[in-house]
């Protein structure tokens, strides 16, 4: 269903026009489309098997919504959630793209528009299954471009932004582009992927190209590339292939930036959820069989390892002789709603960087009695000790002050800048305001 604007006063783009704003539609939201009578799916009229799959979605929201506010009491279920489900996330997306179109919206108080909806919307419900059935399951996706032998050219002095789950257009998305943008001089900006809620057209649009461009055109000779996602594939990836790639110029879900003495890979850990295929990986060889001694560096949606969520086996399998060789230097990637940064891999010796706090609202997590390293803003880093096979990281926390008075029960929010000097990778972490809380050189 194509995104229709709505005029709302005061919610507006950074170059001041008016936008599609991000709607709110969590499980609180739906739930008021089945009022309080229990035979909301008689109501709608449903088959037993199209109630099935609307109850697995809406359990899945509701789980997500439970969890919140286990995490953050009192956090507000006006605040974005976003499971990593595709029926919800598709669910999420209808019914907000419909309550905008029917200007069922008003302002949240955290951010965005919170979806009104009432129960003389239930014909909704029954009007969601064939848009859901429409795009579930991986036999539905869109096929994916072929894989590309273009490289774009850095510089050999560079300076690159690096943002991950970025695609909300809520709170501190739009403060990082307006940093980036103002501050200009960019050569490259990486998405690490995720688009709210499914990656639809009107969100691939709204939430993200249109927030995007100002910091294109603040550094105008810069690259835009993008990693594909879950949330991106949650439509089909055919938003992704047909909006997001054409409008960076970039031919393929997995692309190469190089200098004479870097190559940046981006892998598509999303079309094969978490993995590589095979085509892939002969593209991959044929990067790295032209390094001619530069130092890779990899870029992914995915995690190949964490020290607070699920860890990556099969893309570390299909990487094991790169991994074991140590022809990988650095590998960048989000997906964890989070900044976390990673002491040298104790077999591998890449760095590795989560770098998934650009605009998700995620929660703060109890670090027990990790040691703290304080910074600026209010913002530390907790020192966590490697476990098993996976390094210790410290990972960013503090209140995140674009919630208002919900700041403390939130995560930072934020990106990292990159500056290639020669065969120096420094490294930046930054606020969505434009305040450096921490810096090193990797080399």
């Amino acid at each position: 269903m194509p995104g229709v604007a709505l005029r709302v006063v005061g919610f507006t783009g950074l170059g001041g026009g008016v936008l599609m704003g991000t709607v709110i539609a969590n499980y609180r939201q739906i739930a008021r489309l089945f009022g309080e009578a229990a035979g909301w799916a008689g109501a709608a009229a449903l088959t037993l098997e199209d109630e099935a799959l609307l109850g697995r979605a809406i359990a899945a929201l509701e789980d997500a919504e439970s969890e919140a506010e286990q995490a953050a009491p009192g956090g507000g279920s006006d605040v974005l959630l976003a499971p990593n489900d595709q029926a919800a996330a598709l669910l999420q997306t209808y019914l907000a793209e419909r309550a905008l179109e029917a200007e069922k919206v008003e302002q949240a108080v955290a951010g965005g528009l919170e979806a009104r909806f009432d129960s003389n919307d239930i014909a909704w419900v029954r009007a969601a299954i064939p848009y859901i059935r429409a795009k579930l399951g991986r036999a539905k996706c869109a096929p994916r471009p072929p894989f590309s032998e273009e490289v774009a050219t850095l510089p050999n002095e560079a300076k690159i932004a690096v943002l991950g789950d970025w695609g909300t257009g809520l709170y501190g998305a739009r403060p990082c582009a307006e940093t980036i943008a103002g501050e200009g001089g960019y050569h490259a900006l990486l998405h690490l992927g995720d688009v709210y809620y499914s990656g639809s057209a009107a969100e691939i649009t709204n939430n993200f190209l249109d927030v995007w461009a100002p910091m294109r055109a603040g550094s105008p000779d810069s690259v835009s590339r993008a990693c594909n996602s879950n949330h991106e594939m949650y439509s089909g990836g055919g938003p992704f292939f047909g909006l997001t790639l054409p409008a960076f110029g970039q031919a393929s879900t997995a692309f190469a930036l190089a200098n004479d003495h870097w190559v940046f890979a981006g892998l598509d850990t999303a079309y094969d959820d978490h993995d590589l295929d095979d085509d892939q990986m002969r593209w991959l060889r044929r990067v790295v069989a032209r390094l001619e001694g530069r130092r890779l560096v990899l870029l992914s949606h995915h995690q190949p390892f964490s020290r607070l969520d699920r860890q990556g086996p099969k893309l570390t399998r299909r990487l094991a002789g790169l991994l074991e060789g140590h022809r990988v230097f650095a590998w960048y990637w989000g997906h964890e709603h989070l900044l976390a940064l990673y002491e040298p891999h104790r077999e591998w010796a890449l760095h590795g960087r989560c770098v998934g706090h650009g605009g998700f609202p995620y929660f703060r997590k109890d670090f027990g009695a990790a040691a703290t390293l304080p910074l600026r803003d209010r913002q530390v880093f907790r020192v966590l000790p490697g476990s098993g096979e996976v390094p210790g990281a410290r990972v960013l926390d503090g209140p995140n002050d674009y919630l208002g008075d919900r700041a403390d029960r939130y995560g930072p929010n934020g990106f990292m800048r990159l500056r290639l000097d020669g065969t120096v990778l420094h490294e930046e972490v930054v606020t969505p305001a434009g305040v450096e809380l921490w810096q090193c050189d990797l080399t």
